[in-house]
């Protein structure tokens, strides 16, 4: 199931959505519009990881995701100061209304 999840993602974000693929690793992915308006997203099995600058993109990507695969991307992060991913700890911060 996860391998199927994992190509359906991949082929979605690039042909439907239009990011681009890393040529290093093949499981991160882009869209930039300038340096206030960005997003990557990172992959590993079924689980996905987004790190974005502005509001905009990300909101795309959660709406458009949603449509598709009927569920959120988004984990608890911004909602939580720590958040586990992939049994790692991540831990934000909210210094001027901006989360980091």
């Amino acid at each position: 199931a996860s391998q199927y999840f994992i190509y359906s993602f991949l082929n979605w974000l690039r042909d439907d959505l239009g990011y681009e693929a890393s040529s290093i690793d093949p499981c991160l992915f882009w869209r930039i519009e300038d340096n206030d308006n960005f997003i990557f997203v990172g992959i590993y099995s079924d689980n996905a990881i987004i790190i974005s600058k502005g509001d905009k993109l990300r909101a795309l990507f959660i709406y458009a995701f949603n449509r598709k695969y009927k569920e959120s991307p988004d984990s608890e992060f911004g909602e939580n100061e720590i958040v586990e991913f992939l049994s790692m700890q991540t831990k934000s911060k909210e210094v001027d209304d901006t989360r980091y």
